[in-house]
């Protein structure tokens, strides 16, 4: 066997691979606390950098606004500030928007949970003065329901108990928990710092990032992961800003229909639908449960209206509002759709479900590329019969566009003409 520098070399990395894989597996406790050492140290930084990206997207908004090149005069004379006033304005934004939230939106919340509170009480009353009447009017189903025993008098302690008891037990422990606060108002702070220094030097930031691939991979390799970085960031973005978008228009649209016709606590609703239509697919579901059980409190007649004006904006929404506002950016069918709301949801949660669908969708339209590609050579070395329109192997065949290839090109294209600006 002739051993020479080259093979040596990698019998040494074999050798020390080996060993390193036997330590790991004898000591993979110690592994994991230092795995969870070094998450808590890069926490603040992992974090500062999805809140970059999440403001770049409206930043890149704000810059095309005002400093697009069809407004010379403006772009000129801010060509060394432009970022820095766009970062200011986008902070602005989004600092307004959590002001809204907590001067506007929490006291509604606030009046609206005591609302409650008070309500439940003659809700309970008017349950049992119906129950009551409904058994009056009809004997055969007090001689049905007799069979069960509602213990009235002790679900009504029950519940109060548990809202002064259980209740207060439970902030008691969220005061507790709240100790720790202090350090994840560092952590946030760090992050915000390190989002501001991102942004501001995102583009030199890229550069670095595309010479250190240069340096340690091949030509081919290096452009590869960038297309897929651009393809990545171009559905990302697309996907956030759409969704947010669609939220921000469907919650508006519950506030002013339900103010119209006069449905109890509009405003709550509305922010409530406009949070959980975030969450794709089930989102909406959900804001409906939690909104038609409030107002049942107040008017089960209006809970049963309220359902069906949800279903018909939701209608609207799915065949109007949101092809046009998010369109094809995801490309993704229905069921994969489910697949990665589901598998990302039992994995993460519910960052996990708006987060899986564009990375689904990466990986759908890589796959799918990769697919086409082997299929056209086998049909070039006649491994493969040609394309045949009337049983379509793939959907090109039949003439149908292939949106994730159109998104790839379209994600190059853009951030090309990006990184021009």
């Amino acid at each position: 066997m002739n051993l020479d520098k080259e093979n040596r070399r990698h019998i040494r990395l074999l050798i020390l691979f080996t060993v390193i894989l036997f330590l790991g597996i004898q000591r993979f406790d110690i592994i994991l606390m230092i795995l969870g050492y070094a998450w808590d140290i890069l926490f603040p930084f992992v974090l500062g950098l999805c809140l970059a990206y999440l403001i770049s997207v409206p930043m890149r908004f704000v810059e095309r606004v005002l400093f697009s090149e069809k407004k010379k005069p403006l772009a000129k004379f801010w060509k060394k500030t432009k970022r820095s006033i766009s970062l200011f304005i986008t902070f602005v934004l989004v600092l307004g928007v959590i002001a809204i939230v907590m001067f506007v939106v929490v006291p509604e919340l606030i009046k609206t949970g005591e609302s409650l509170y008070k309500s439940i009480p003659g809700f309970i009353r008017d349950v049992q003065i119906g129950y009551n009447e409904l058994m009056v009017r009809y004997p055969f189903v007090a001689d049905h329901l007799n069979e069960f025993e509602f213990d009235w008098t002790s679900i009504t302690d029950t519940l109060v108990n548990f809202i002064k008891n259980d209740l207060l037990t439970t902030l008691t422990s969220t005061v507790q928990v709240a100790k720790g606060i202090v350090g994840t108002l560092l952590n946030i702070l760090i992050a915000v710092f390190f989002s501001i220094y991102v942004l501001m030097q995102k583009e030199k930031l890229a550069r670095q990032m595309k010479a250190v691939l240069s340096a340690f991979f091949k030509e081919k390799t290096t452009q590869n992961i960038v297309r897929i970085a651009r393809l990545a960031d171009t559905t990302f973005s697309s996907f956030f800003s759409g969704q947010c978008i669609e939220a921000v228009i469907l919650g508006t649209l519950f506030v002013i229909t339900m103010t119209i016709f006069g449905f109890p606590y509009a405003v709550m609703v509305g922010v409530l639908i406009a949070f959980t239509a975030l969450i794709p697919v089930f989102g909406p579901m959900i804001g409906c449960v939690i909104s038609a059980l409030l107002i049942l409190i107040s008017s089960p007649v209006q809970a049963f209206w309220f359902v069906v004006l949800f279903f018909a904006l939701q209608l609207l929404e799915e065949n109007l509002i949101y092809p046009h506002v998010v369109g094809n950016a995801v490309g993704l069918p229905p069921m994969w759709v489910l697949a990665a709301v589901s598998l990302g949801g039992s994995l993460f949660g519910i960052v996990g479900m708006l987060f899986f669908i564009p990375l689904t969708s990466v990986l759908y339209a890589l796959f799918r590329e990769v697919v086409y590609a082997r299929v056209n050579k086998k049909r070039e070395n006649g491994e493969l019969p040609p394309a045949n329109p009337a049983e379509p192997l793939l959907e090109a065949d039949a003439g149908m566009p292939v949106q994730e290839e159109d998104s790839a090109t379209a994600a190059t294209e853009h951030c090309e003409a990006e990184e021009k600006k």
